[in-house]
């Protein structure tokens, strides 16, 4: 059952779950905080990407993460793959 308190963002085959606001690194020392509203709008104007990690061709886990953030990779094997994808749309004037 869904707590009121709680919001729950999500990709297909990869479950994310955050409580009320989400805290995204835009460096290595500086952060930002959004609430549901703010994150769709930063993914539509490409300030938030999506993170694709594949092992053996096949999707391993997806999350949000700032355009700013340092992308950690340290704990990547041969033949992993990471994919990031910014969206832009909503808003950006974009067709």
């Amino acid at each position: 059952m869904r707590d009121e308190e709680d919001s729950y963002l999500g990709f297909d085959g990869t479950p994310w779950h955050s409580d009320r606001n989400v805290e995204f690194m835009t460096s290595k020392s500086t952060s930002v905080t959004y609430d549901e509203l703010k994150l769709l709008i930063e993914i539509g104007v490409g300030d938030l990407v999506i993170i694709a990690e594949y092992i053996g061709g096949a999707v391993s886990d997806r999350q949000l993460g700032h355009r700013g953030q340092p992308l950690g990779i340290s704990h990547m094997q041969a033949g992993d793959e990471v994919r990031v994808v910014r969206v832009l749309g909503l808003g950006s004037g974009a067709s």
